[in-house]
């Protein structure tokens, strides 16, 4: 098979018609890119647009003020667990009792406890027992004991108080003298 031979001409025609077509794809090729490159930057507009609105620093700072709440309750909740790792009935607790007693100008007549149970709080285990005592003083002062009771005694909470008043001076309630029974959970962190 002969080869077609060709003029310098044709040659230069062709290499003319082969590079205008070259050259033609390469300008579509720029021209969708081109397209792209403005749809890119119409969306990082936009992306930068709405990230503008948002207040980064009010960002940080609540995450800030969330991590120092979130440590707090951590240190609240290990708190809570060594103020339990304590034992239920232990001279410790009957101590706090007479304590605040004492200090709320009641006489404990009788303090009784109750078996100690094993029991899950928010899904702590626990030890409970029950502490009952009978008081007598003034009528104010049985409520301050029952009160500083719940307030002041740190492993437990007061579950029943029944005051009776055994006589009233001069119309004046609160310092009328009565009794009481005051009934008091006491729990500690359970010892596995």
């Amino acid at each position: 098979m002969k080869g077609i031979k060709l003029s310098k001409t044709s040659w230069l025609i062709l290499s003319a018609g082969v590079f205008i077509v070259v050259l033609a794809g390469l300008g579509v090729t720029r021209n969708q890119q081109m397209e792209q490159q403005s749809v890119a930057e119409e969306q990082l507009e936009l992306a930068e647009t709405r990230l503008n609105k948002y207040d980064l620093t009010q960002l940080r700072y609540r995450v800030d003020e969330l991590s120092r709440l979130v440590d707090e309750k951590k240190a609240e909740v290990e708190e809570s667990r060594d103020r339990l790792d304590s034992t239920v009935v232990s001279a410790d607790v009957v101590e706090q009792i007479y304590a605040i007693a004492v200090f709320s100008d009641v006489v404990i007549l009788d303090l009784s406890d109750s078996p100690i149970v094993n029991e899950s709080l928010s899904g702590v285990k626990v030890q409970q027992t029950a502490l009952s005592a009978r008081v007598t003083g003034e009528l104010g002062n049985i409520i301050d004991f029952i009160t500083n009771l719940n307030h002041n005694f740190t492993t437990g909470y007061t579950v029943n108080a029944q005051i009776t008043v055994l006589n009233v001076v001069d119309d004046d309630d609160i310092h009328a003298n009565a009794s009481g029974t005051v009934q008091v959970f006491v729990y500690s962190h359970e010892v596995e």
